[in-house]
């Protein structure tokens, strides 16, 4: 009980677990600054757009050194690399799992990508971040669950809202009884992720990007402008879709709220299934058990424009 540890240990053991709290701009220290040696040593996998931002805010929490940038995109990775002119640079992020001096990984790729980053990484004794969706497929997500239960490893899946005051405002006024029992939730989005066809031709690969590397653990498609930067999330190969994108932050507050865990029924309404592109539109009702006192819920989600049936009886917002 009288052992004592140092700042380093703890960093890189329980303190790896505030990650999350990092990113939404909370501090574990406090104004206390931390010296270079005892920061957490962090490696990125992707450079740009939220990828940036998670970094930024790994960074102003004084608590991380950058040691390690990859991104298969040359000209993203060199932007980076003058932020961070210290870091060892790679396109593979399998080369740069390797590095020994890494505590933890942040993964800010496409989706495709999460489940063997993390892995990888969790394989190696890395601690990770791992932006929303966890995983491409459920399967995924139970391979990565068992992996960080047997490396021992702490994970963080990033859903940067849920540290927001708001968010835990409203959970603690409906689990205080404020509104009564819930017994109905319907949340919708207003973005559209979907195509009605992927793209057939195949253009030239721009000269600063890795697009083997890009394309990684997914079917090979020849490469096409529409796939990325941004866009691949209408595509199954890489993407989820605006369900994928959109339903853990929106979802989060009542499945947080009303304590709810593995649902009883799932039914899913859409355009005609296509094996190559996301749904212009989805309407998923999930249905929940009774927990203790609490009653059964059915939870419905809409996007792509579809609102509830008494949208407009209830006089909410268009938007």
């Amino acid at each position: 009980m009288g052992r004592k540890i140092n700042r380093r240990d703890f960093v890189k053991g329980s303190a790896a677990a505030a990650l999350g709290f990092w990113v939404a701009g909370r501090s574990a220290w406090g104004e206390e600054s931390v010296s270079s040696t005892d920061k957490l040593s962090l490696a990125c996998i992707g450079t740009a757009d939220q990828a940036e931002s998670d970094r930024k805010a790994l960074v102003e929490s004084g608590l991380v050194n950058i040691v390690a940038l990859c991104d298969v995109d040359d000209n993203y990775l060199g932007k980076a690399g003058e932020m961070f002119p210290k870091a060892q640079k790679y396109n593979d992020f399998r080369k740069m799992l390797e590095q020994k001096d890494i505590d933890g990984v942040l993964v800010a790729t496409p989706d495709h990508t999460h489940a063997v980053a993390t892995a990888m990484a969790l394989k190696l004794g890395k601690h990770v971040y791992c932006e929303k969706p966890l995983t491409h497929t459920v399967k995924e997500a139970r391979t990565i669950t068992e992996l960080a239960a047997k490396y021992k490893r702490v994970t963080q899946m990033g859903t940067q809202i849920h540290g927001g005051a708001n968010y835990r405002r409203v959970v603690e006024l409906v689990k205080s009884g404020a509104i009564g029992p819930v017994s109905e939730v319907h949340v919708w989005c207003g973005k559209g992720w979907w195509a009605d066809k992927p793209p057939k031709e195949a253009q030239p690969v721009p000269s600063t990007l890795s697009y083997d590397l890009w394309v990684g653990p997914a079917p090979f498609h020849p490469y096409n402008a529409a796939y990325l930067p941004a866009s691949w999330r209408r595509y199954w190969a890489y993407g989820d879709g605006t369900l994928g994108d959109m339903a853990c932050h929106y979802g989060d507050l009542p499945f947080w709220a009303l304590d709810l865990a593995h649902p009883t029924k799932v039914r899913a309404h859409g355009p005609e299934v296509s094996p190559d592109c996301c749904p212009e539109w989805l309407i998923v009702d999930w249905e929940f058990p009774a927990r203790g006192e609490l009653p059964p819920v059915k939870l419905s989600w809409y996007d792509g424009g579809k609102r509830p049936e008494k949208f407009e009886q209830w006089g909410l917002n268009p938007q």
